[in-house]
């Protein structure tokens, strides 16, 4: 039998200076990875503190329980059925003074998980925050504001239903749809034109009486559930008298 020769060669993992900077990447990794769960950890930890003390100061009360049935109470808002193990969370809820009505509101942060249509392994975990106000009229028609895009813009062009308003601004920077569109306009008058343009609000639709702002995909600031909240209160103050009588009239 004919041996190969020794030629004194030295694998990687038996070179003691490569074995050492691999355990030294190994542990990097590991520091690495424990900072960052403690850095999410601590900033969980502070958004909870920071939307319970909001909660507080608004008096409304607050959980940061998860609710796994939140996609059931409200189904009728679309972003809340998409994906699945749905749940909500950092839930803060009561009611306030809007002004023309009083307002129940709910707001907090939610999570859904989508898998890759390609590959059932490869999954994507979406957090948004959002904001739910209930009012006293639940039988208006059902309403939706949001930034107007290019496909938009392109299917209004073929026909579809976009409901434009004499400011060509706000109808350039707007669609809007309803199942009702008198009361669209009715709703939506020279008044409330200028407050959306100012605020420049995200995505908008109400439903039987339910209105929900959210950006949809983009967790917010803890400040911020502030000032949506004003926003609702804003929204709501500027509904025309004329509009909040046929309904109360129509409710009666």
């Amino acid at each position: 039998m004919i041996e190969s020769p020794n030629d004194g060669s030295m694998s990687m993992a038996d070179d003691p200076n490569t074995a050492m900077f691999i355990m030294v990447l190994i542990g990097i990794a590991v520091v690495l990875i424990l900072v960052k769960l403690f850095v999410d950890a601590r900033r969980r930890r502070e958004r909870i503190l920071a939307l319970r003390d909001f909660a507080r100061r608004t008096g409304l009360d607050f959980s940061s329980a998860a609710d796994w049935k939140h996609d059931l109470k409200h189904r009728r808002f679309g972003i809340f059925g998409v994906g699945s193990k749905r749940r909500a969370f950092n839930t803060i809820s009561g009611r306030v003074d809007a002004g023309v009505c009083t307002l129940e509101v709910t707001m907090g942060d939610y999570r859904y998980e989508t898998t890759s249509a390609f590959n059932d392994d490869t999954r994507k975990v979406t957090t948004f925050s959002y904001l739910i106000a209930k009012s006293p009229w639940d039988h208006t028609p059902s309403l939706l504001i949001r930034p107007e895009g290019f496909m938009d813009r392109m299917a209004s062009l073929a026909g579809a239903e976009d409901i434009n308003f004499e400011s060509e601004v706000f109808s350039r920077m707007y669609h809007v749809s309803c199942t009702d569109r008198k009361f669209a306009y009715d709703l939506i008058d020279r008044s409330m034109i200028e407050f959306l343009i100012e605020t420049r609000p995200p995505l908008v639709d109400m439903e039987q009486g339910d209105l929900c702002i959210s950006d949809d995909d983009r967790t917010w600031e803890p400040e911020r559930f502030r000032s949506e909240l004003d926003w609702i209160i804003g929204f709501y103050g500027r509904w025309p008298r004329h509009l909040l009588n046929r309904i109360e009239s129509e409710a009666s």
